[in-house]
């Protein structure tokens, strides 16, 4: 057995109990939905983007998922700061359908942002929503717009504080 496999076998076992009490006690509810939202900074980032999908697929959180009689309507969202490229472009695909509220926050300078920085074999899920000195956000910034933005180069510009 690998150290992956068993390193996922013990999260399972921590997290499903957990997760299991949370559908329980949606169960019990009479809340007809029950927001999950996912978040984190950086590989934190990376992490919540990968849980989300975790709840939304694995879990059985996705929207209008049944269980016996009653419905259970959780909607999963994420909201990451800083994040890292994840994955390739199939994996963003099934992020953004499988997650559709889930929203990058990027410093318009931060070099993290752009790693790893092979476009063709990553991708990026989720909506992006640039942040730059003044605090002014612009979300899903065209291709006009990236253009005036200051390059990403500035390892500083990572710093959790210019979140």
């Amino acid at each position: 057995m690998s150290i992956r496999t068993q390193v996922l076998g013990a999260i399972a076992d921590y997290l499903n109990p957990k997760i299991s009490s949370l559908k329980d006690a949606h169960y019990h509810t009479q809340r007809e939905d029950f927001p999950i939202i996912t978040t984190g900074h950086s590989l934190g980032g990376a992490l919540a983007c990968l849980s989300a999908l975790d709840l939304g697929t694995l879990q059985g959180f996705r929207p209008g998922s049944t269980e016996g009689k009653k419905s259970t309507s959780f909607e999963v969202g994420c909201v990451t700061f800083g994040q890292p490229r994840v994955g390739n472009r199939p994996f963003a695909r099934l992020v953004d359908r499988v997650v559709p509220a889930f929203i990058r926050i990027v410093y318009e300078r931060d070099v993290i942002t752009g790693q790893p920085s092979i476009p063709l074999l990553f991708k990026h899920a989720g909506l992006e929503a640039v942040v730059d000195d003044k605090g002014n956000c612009i979300p899903d910034p065209s291709f006009v717009e990236r253009t005036f933005m200051g390059s990403r180069t500035n390892f500083a510009s990572h710093s959790l504080g210019k979140y």
